[in-house]
């Protein structure tokens, strides 16, 4: 190899380094970008939608209801509204999968206690047992803060057509026999918009816990796009 040769090949070398210098940054926050742009995958609107005959899509959500919580105070569906909200159904004298529900509320709780954009409720499916006095000794119980955690019960009409239209979640009220009381033992993602974003079954043993896994995720892919609209 001639000097000249050999001075040509160090100048492409010494090229290729200053452009490694300058790009090197340029890929790096591009893999980021693109690494985040992943993160925040839609999650599917769940239920029926409707598309107008302008093609504008009419997604599933929430109907309109008016309801009391455990400190006596009037929750309604504007008061989730603008909220990332998880909800589950419970009761406070339920002989079977209430307290793993609420258990694992409680750790959600703690998850997402410096999320201002988020919010817990757990809806009782026994309101006549289940007054704002009842249902506040039973959020003391599992560390709710009432402005992070909801507890909320009201008319049976009124919470049917919540479970039933709103979250899709079965229900089957008092009927004198605590033990017939019919509920849903999933959590439920619902968007700012109150649209329907996930279900999830959070229980006992692996399985519970890669579903708590995966809400923790959602939640965290439903953040991501309301800030990358």
């Amino acid at each position: 190899m001639t000097n000249e040769e050999s001075d040509i090949r160090r100048g492409y070398w010494r090229a290729a380094g200053i452009v490694l210098i300058f790009a090197g940054p340029i890929l790096i926050w591009l893999f980021i970008l693109s690494f985040g742009k992943h993160k925040c995958v839609p999650l599917p609107y769940l239920g029926e939608k409707t598309v107008t005959q302008s093609g504008d899509t009419i997604y599933h959500r929430l109907p309109s209801f008016r309801m009391t919580s455990q400190t006596g105070a009037v929750v309604t569906d504007d008061s989730l509204r603008g909220y990332i909200h998880v909800a589950d159904f419970i009761f406070t004298r339920c002989p079977g999968i209430c307290k793993d529900l609420s258990r694992n509320m409680a750790k959600l709780q703690e998850k997402i206690l410096e999320h201002k954009d988020i919010r817990l409720v757990s809806i009782s499916v026994d309101p006549q047992f289940d007054t704002p006095e009842v249902l506040n000794e039973y959020a003391q119980r599992y560390g709710a803060r009432p402005d992070k955690w909801t507890f909320i019960s009201g008319d049976s009409v009124v919470l049917r057509n919540l479970a039933v239209r709103g979250y899709m979640a079965p229900f089957a009220p008092d009927t004198g026999n605590r033990e017939l009381i019919t509920h849903s033992p999933l959590f439920f993602l619902v968007d700012k918009e109150l649209h329907v974003r996930g279900f999830y079954r959070i229980i006992d043993g692996d399985d519970g816990q890669k579903e708590f896994k995966r809400l923790l995720e959602h939640i965290d892919v439903l953040r991501c796009q309301y800030r990358n609209p």
